[in-house]
């Protein structure tokens, strides 16, 4: 709560800035109207709409993803608030605005936002340095989780306990801490030094089990002589569905028409290269196990599957094209799923939606799998903006169904803006390590390699 405050802080302390920056160099007047007072109405709904939104997306940590990503979320939760700003000065002063054009102005934003993240995120280090955390672990896959987690959450580990037996050996590494990072360790032993953290009022970071998972959000009933926790399905109300749906007709419309020629010519570019198709259409399963057919920009050769025998994509993969592979690294081959937005079948948040031979293949040795399809699948989720994209079924699943459980329309605007900032953020990069290079690296049997 202190830090998510702090965050809050800084991000109303940035829009004013920012405020007081435009109505100094004037882009939120004309030229020859330089007066505060014919600003005033554009700058206070740049602030209040700019602020609501942005707390309504948990604002914006700059030590979460790094000072990139977290100027890209300043941009893109700060553009529509200029739209509110640009009307209520066409309201006040019946002119022309912003002369330096909209383009200059988005420009001139976010690179004052990279330097505002850049400069917040050296201030918050010297000002809040890095709590000391001891490592709990069972195996060099559980270290790497924690050792991510601690980047994540700024924290320097200075003691690795593995594979510890008994609380014995644990009790001295826990004694001189600030933060316990715990993985892999058995149920028992992880619940004797989740007491003895409490007792001493550290804070700890653990994977939870489906079991933990599911008993988040339960409902405590009242009139029962002990506690008792009532756990339900995940049932929305009629209301945040009904206002769900509104959102995703509206925006995945107005996306497609405002994207329209970039979905121009990433088809024309996929039928250029090989005289094939544009789209690709797959069946995936939806909500109550409905079946639909998914649209993407076709990435690989025609015939890819044409012995009917579902394949996970490998990273070198020969069946991937020349421009498939630079869609498949930024994402741009998705672009087509607003359709099915539109039409119902998908939403923009929600689990991905899964191929019904592979959810099959899954749901054998993970039948708790199933309860993804309690919602609509989505076109990004909380196992996207949190997680890699090539992650195990168990932790999508868990990833899934955290989401399920907080539901809400601030949650969705706030991943919604997550997955944006991370796709500019590293659209780049992605595309330059989306060149052939070394051994092909073949995805697990389950792992959520990026498909067809």
């Amino acid at each position: 709560m202190k830090k998510r405050r702090m965050t809050q802080g800084w991000y109303i302390a940035h829009l004013c800035l920012t405020a007081v920056i435009f109505a100094l160099f004037g882009l939120y007047a004309r030229a020859e109207s330089t007066t505060l007072r014919a600003s005033l109405p554009a700058l206070a709904a740049f602030v209040v709409c700019a602020a609501a939104l942005g707390l309504c997306c948990h604002a914006h940590a700059v030590e979460e993803g790094g000072a990139a990503k977290c100027a890209w979320k300043l941009t893109l939760t700060e553009l529509p608030a200029l739209c509110a700003a640009a009307a209520m000065a066409r309201l006040a002063d019946q002119s022309p605005i912003l002369p330096l054009g909209w383009i200059g102005l988005c420009f001139c934003l976010h690179v004052w936002n990279r330097l505002w993240s850049r400069t917040a995120a050296r201030i918050l280090e010297r000002a809040h340095p890095p709590l000391r955390a001891v490592a709990i672990y069972r195996t060099r896959a559980d270290l790497r989780a924690l050792q991510a987690m601690a980047r994540r959450e700024r924290l320097r580990i200075v003691r690795y306990v593995e594979n510890p037996r008994r609380m014995a050996r644990l009790a001295p590494a826990l004694s001189n801490c600030e933060a316990v990072l715990i993985a892999g360790v058995s149920a028992r032993l992880r619940g004797d030094a989740l007491r003895l953290c409490a007792r001493c009022g550290v804070p700890v970071y653990f994977e939870p089990s489906l079991r933990e998972v599911l008993l988040l959000g339960a409902e405590v009933p009242r009139g029962f002589e002990t506690p008792v926790l009532r756990i339900g399905g995940a049932t929305p109300s009629p209301v945040f569905c009904f206002v769900k749906r509104t959102f995703d007709i509206a925006a995945s419309a107005t996306a497609m028409v405002a994207l329209s020629p970039l979905l121009l010519a990433i088809a024309l570019l996929v039928r250029a290269c090989d005289h094939g198709p544009a789209l690709y259409s797959q069946v995936r399963l939806t909500r109550n196990g409905r079946r639909f057919r998914i649209y993407k920009f076709r990435t690989m050769r025609q015939g890819a599957e044409a012995d009917g025998v579902p394949r996970l994509a490998e990273r070198d993969d020969e069946r991937v094209t020349a421009v498939g592979r630079a869609l498949r690294a930024s994402h741009l081959d998705e672009l087509p799923q607003l359709f099915n937005i539109l039409i119902g079948d998908m939403s923009f948040v929600g689990p991905r939606p899964e191929r019904p031979e592979l959810a099959a293949r899954i749901e054998q040795a993970l039948p708790e799998f199933a309860l993804r399809l309690r919602v609509r699948a989505g076109l990004t989720g909380l196992a996207q903006t949190q997680g890699q994209y090539a992650i195990a079924p168990r932790d999508k699943l868990k990833f899934d169904l955290l989401y399920m459980r907080r539901m809400s329309l601030r949650e969705d605007l706030g991943l919604i803006v997550d997955t944006a900032a991370t796709l500019l953020s590293r659209v780049g990069p992605a595309v330059l390590r989306a060149l052939p290079s070394g051994a092909p690296e073949i995805a697990p049997q389950f792992s959520y390699a990026r498909q067809l």
